[in-house]
């Protein structure tokens, strides 16, 4: 396991075992604790650092094949396995639970703000809603496939899902916390990874295998439409996203390194609702669409012009006054 401390620039070898065989996941707790789940032939332990990755204590698991881990704000581990079900740890990962769910493949785990989990498996997705007590299939709308393999998961602000669907089937959304769920794009593509952005916007990560490639996607409309944005990405096989504090986006390739973007996304001016570094009559539009529809990308990093932490008819006449007549926002 390798380590950056200066924003990818360079990488240096942590004190992680070197004899341990394929880390699947990372997670990060809010001590900054770092857990990490691998696998092998004969499965594999989750493995914690307490020092920025100096030292790692294997704290069990032992051939359980980890491949996913989450973490809520309680600082309760999940750890998503292949065939052993899902695990909880609710002392840092110390002893662990097995919470059901076996004889199932676990891509991914996500916990919105409620704290509900979300696990993505071969067989679809799961819910719990009583921290792992109990789970739900909530599948209503995902493809009708065999297996419809939820590879990623990712939650915005507004607490919808997008998920990942492995077979050609791009991106799903559920707005209504998993009960349903509807196509939104990036159809014919395997889509291994999502990570979303402070202002809302999705990044998909593509390809897998024998399945096609074609880089990283970019929606700044909560999915309704997509861009690809792989400008100096020289592997189109993407693995993997994470986004910084700082916006910046980083992409792992398969058998080419990490990417990482060389500018911050999105926009970096406010009231640029399309984000095309021009301030015009579309983005007045977008932003009233916004402000009393609530449609489109309505985040407060570009719409709340006035930096007041809501939009209302006041963010309006501040675009309009800089669109038309360059009157500068009071703030930026």
């Amino acid at each position: 396991m390798l380590r950056s401390t200066d924003n990818g620039a360079s990488w240096t070898r942590t004190g992680f075992p070197v004899t341990v065989y394929g880390v699947q996941a990372l997670a990060i707790n809010a001590s900054g604790h770092i857990f990490a789940g691998t696998s092998g032939l004969f499965g594999g332990p989750v493995y914690r650092s307490t020092d920025n990755g100096d030292n790692w204590t294997n704290t069990g698991l032992i051939n359980t094949n980890v491949q996913a881990l989450a973490i809520n704000a309680a600082g309760h581990i999940f750890a998503g396995t292949k065939r052993d079900g899902i695990f909880r740890s609710t002392d840092n990962g110390d002893n662990w639970t097995n919470t059901g769910l076996t004889n199932r493949y676990f891509f991914s785990l996500a916990i919105n703000a409620s704290g509900h989990i979300f696990a993505g498996a071969g067989e679809g997705v799961f819910r719990s809603t009583d921290n792992g007590a109990t789970w739900t299939e909530m599948n209503t709308g995902l493809p009708n496939l065999p297996l419809p393999h939820v590879i990623a998961l990712a939650i915005n602000a507004r607490g919808q899902i997008f998920a990942g669907i492995g077979g050609g089937e791009g991106v799903y959304r559920s707005t209504d916390n998993g009960d349903n769920w509807a196509q939104i794009g990036l159809t014919n593509l395997y889509v291994g990874a999502l990570a979303i952005n402070a202002s809302g916007h999705i990044f998909a990560g593509t390809g897998w295998a024998f399945s096609p490639a074609e880089g990283v996607f970019r929606s700044i409309d909560n999915g309704d439409n997509w861009i690809q944005i792989n400008t100096g990405l020289t592997n189109l096989d993407v693995g993997s996203l994470a986004i910084n504090a700082g916006g910046r986006v980083f992409a792992g390739t398969g058998g080419s390194g990490v990417f990482r973007s060389v500018e911050a996304f999105p926009c970096a001016a406010k009231g640029d609702m399309d984000c095309d570094g021009v301030l015009k009559l579309e983005d007045v539009v977008l932003l009233i669409n916004c402000t009393f529809l609530g449609e489109g990308d309505c985040s407060l990093f570009f719409a709340d012009v006035n930096c007041d932490g809501i939009l209302t008819s006041a963010d309006v006449v501040l675009e309009l006054n800089k669109v038309f007549l360059n009157i500068p926002f009071p703030c930026s």
